[in-house]
């Protein structure tokens, strides 16, 4: 399946650690760039405002 999703394969094992490390160490590289891009200086969007919630008086009375 990694040929046909053109990813990169690497076998690893959870009991032995084998590889476990360099997996993770390979992760990180390819996901950090994603977790904080630069962002270039620009007009930033208006935050939608939350209207307040209106509490309702119901009550449940057994009697």
């Amino acid at each position: 399946k990694a040929r046909t999703w053109s990813i990169r394969y690497i076998e690893t094992s959870a009991k032995t650690k084998h590889n476990v490390d360099k997996v993770f160490c390979e992760l990180m590289r390819i996901v950090r760039p994603f977790k904080n891009p630069v962002r270039e200086p620009g007009p930033t969007a208006p935050r939608p405002t939350k209207s307040p919630k209106i509490k309702k008086d119901r009550k449940c009375i057994i009697l």
